[in-house]
């Protein structure tokens, strides 16, 4: 499995993926079955998956959720007043995500145009 990053975690091996979406539908469509080729590879036993999807399509990503524990549909975009969930979090194996939430401060209206996800993992 290729990963933004590979980090050991009590001497086993934790895969982080982070991605960016693409605006257009037919771009996403594919870096979404991108995405999902690669979850398929089951030698990542623990893995976090997450970025701006740039998704509010229903059913778009659905594979995903497919392979690993559906996200949570948190209201992330725009910052100053969110309306969209497209920052999204997966986690394998399924059960380790323990809690997520959006994190909302001036600061964080001010340094980006959607909010942080703060997520609670147990791998």
């Amino acid at each position: 499995m290729e990963a933004n990053g590979m980090f050991d975690v009590d001497g086993l091996p934790l895969y982080v993926v982070t991605t960016h979406l693409g605006l257009g539908q037919r771009e996403r469509r594919a870096q979404l079955r991108m995405l999902a080729g690669m979850m398929d590879d089951e030698s990542a036993e623990r893995l976090i998956l997450l970025g701006d999807m740039n998704e509010w399509i229903p059913g778009a990503l659905q594979p995903l959720h497919s392979r690993m524990a559906p996200s949570p549909r948190l209201r992330t975009f725009p910052a100053r007043r969110p309306l969209l969930a497209l920052d999204r979090l997966w986690v394998r194996p399924r059960g380790s995500l323990r809690d997520v939430r959006v994190h909302w401060s001036r600061a964080a209206a001010v340094a980006s145009d959607h909010l942080p996800l703060v997520a609670s993992i147990i791998v």
